[in-house]
């Protein structure tokens, strides 16, 4: 079983890291990183979720499409990413999922709760960065570290907030699983309506936290992975 993990605004590959260590020896983590950071700092960033961003993931992804069952976990910005790039692996391959994760996003027809804030000026888009959690405030405080991330976060912004469901031909035949922080500004209604997408069953896994639970609650993500993996593997068997 591969897990492929796709990162949230501002995060890069490095963030699933460690989830290789603490999950079972059966599943195999792969952490994919988007162009303009982290290993790939210097390319270009994508113009689209939707268009050249799914077009590189899949690129990325080719060589572990090899038939062994796959799933796809992405947290808030990544979601979507996760969501354009199971289909296209179903599109390519044939190859249904094993399962689907979604973490820290409504479905993308909610929409948002809250204005933009990619095109805001610097201090302005800083302090509803920091509002959100998960980013150290030393990362705006020295300026060389704020030049480089600044650009990065500015432009995952944009593409998550510009994001624009285009169709899809059907509904994904996996069942999904769907993670929310209580105190996120999305309700769990937006989280449920997830379960448009696919024709698998719906899991709603919550945790008391806020946007970026998936690192205070770690060990009970892993262990939401886990029941929902490990269950699709024994009924495969």
């Amino acid at each position: 079983m591969k897990l492929i993990c796709i990162p949230y605004a501002g995060g890069s590959a490095t963030v699933y890291y460690p989830w290789k260590k603490l999950i079972h020896s059966s599943i195999k983590v792969v952490p994919l990183e988007l162009s303009g950071r982290g290993e790939r700092m210097g390319q270009a960033f994508y113009r689209s979720i939707e268009g050249d961003g799914t077009d590189d993931l899949y690129r990325c992804v080719e060589k572990e499409l090899d038939g062994s069952p796959i799933a796809l976990f992405g947290h808030s910005m990544g979601t979507l990413f996760a969501y354009e790039l199971a289909h296209r692996i179903v599109r390519e391959t044939g190859q249904p999922l094993a399962h689907l994760f979604l973490s820290g996003r409504g479905a993308p027809h909610t929409g948002r709760s809250e204005p933009w804030i990619h095109e805001l000026p610097d201090s302005e888009f800083q302090a509803e960065v920091l509002r959100l959690g998960g980013t150290p405030a030393e990362l705006f405080e020295h300026k060389e570290l704020s030049d480089i991330y600044m650009p990065i976060l500015r432009s995952d912004y944009r593409l998550s907030e510009t994001y624009r469901d285009t169709g899809k031909p059907g509904k994904l035949d996996c069942g999904i699983t769907v993670m929310r922080g209580t105190k996120d500004s999305y309700g769990r209604a937006d989280a449920e309506e997830w379960s448009r997408y696919v024709n698998g069953d719906t899991r709603i896994v919550e945790f008391d936290g806020g946007h970026f639970f998936i690192h205070e609650f770690r060990q009970q993500v892993l262990s939401a992975i886990h029941e929902s993996l490990l269950y699709t593997r024994s009924s495969q068997i």
